[in-house]
């Protein structure tokens, strides 16, 4: 990073189209700015525009297309340099200028993705009804884990103090708030049925059909997982998408106090779906 003290601010919106995040540097190099998303095409198209403080602003765009070896990603970027020649003859430089930028960054891109697991299946699945523990509560989207660590906790700490016990791995369900926060339901699945307190509530969860998705990698990056269960679930058309039950949900199968390397973090994710008759499904174990 150029600049270590730069401050960096997000917007209400945290996902696609709307989400965007300005910054603030004294770095000559970096000043003022911010970022917008635009415009998103699924998974084949991102457009962003970027503004900088006394400066002309610019748009970005990332274009995914098949190619025979795989995925084809063309980076680019748009900018009005004027109608004069100095204008002109400016943007004739920018190759020069920026360049070497962006092909250290497709670069760094190929690696990752060399380096990442094989597209994700998704599966369409049977959830069985279950008992559980859940707390509700707000945070900073950039707190999530300290809020889910405070959660668990404090379930943990009722099961020890009664005389049920967790029968499965944390799971949590996400909304993003109009003010910016997000309202978390953290929760442990347990074998019978508890009397809960004003904060530690019981909840029994019903069965319901669902697309599932395992996801692994670092808890930031688990959007990808939502991704392919969008997908998927525009495949199946409007039908299917459950619009009364559940939001989807996260499991969270690998404990990170007892694995270290992120990659190895297994997250199960799902979206809650309508099923037709006849339709087969597999049934997630207990």
């Amino acid at each position: 990073m150029v600049d270590p003290e730069m401050k960096i601010e997000w917007g209400a919106v945290k996902m696609g189209e709307g989400a965007s995040y300005s910054w603030k540097s004294e770095h000559p190099n970096v000043g003022n700015g911010a970022m917008t998303i635009s415009e998103v095409k699924g998974i084949d198209k991102l457009v962003m525009d970027m503004e900088w403080e006394g400066q002309t602003g610019a748009t970005s765009s990332f274009v995914l297309t098949q190619v025979p070896e795989g995925t084809g990603v063309t980076w680019s970027i748009n900018m009005d340099m004027g109608p004069g020649p100095i204008g002109r003859w400016m943007g004739l430089l920018m190759d020069q200028w920026v360049g070497a930028d962006f092909e250290e960054g497709l670069n760094n891109l190929d690696k990752y993705v060399n380096a990442s697991p094989a597209p994700m299946e998704v599966r369409q699945v049977q959830v069985p009804a279950k008992h559980a523990l859940y707390m509700k509560t707000e945070a900073d989207p950039n707190q999530l884990s300290e809020a889910l660590a405070v959660c668990y906790g404090k379930i943990m700490a009722y099961i020890q103090g009664d005389e049920v016990e967790a029968t499965g791995a944390p799971f949590a369900q996400y909304e993003f708030k109009e003010n910016g926060m997000v309202e978390i339901t953290a929760g442990l699945p347990i074998n019978e049925v508890a009397e809960g307190t004003a904060e530690v509530g019981y909840i029994q969860l019903a069965a319901c059909e669902a697309l599932k998705a395992n996801y692994y990698g670092a808890y930031g990056g688990v959007n990808v997982a939502y991704d392919y269960l969008s997908e998927e679930m525009k495949k199946m058309g409007a039908a299917y998408m459950n619009t009364s039950g559940p939001m989807g949900w996260e499991e969270y199968i690998t404990d990170p106090g007892l694995e270290a390397d992120t990659t190895k973090w297994l997250t199960e994710v799902y979206i809650p779906i309508k099923v037709r008759a006849n339709a087969e499904l597999e049934e997630v174990a207990d």
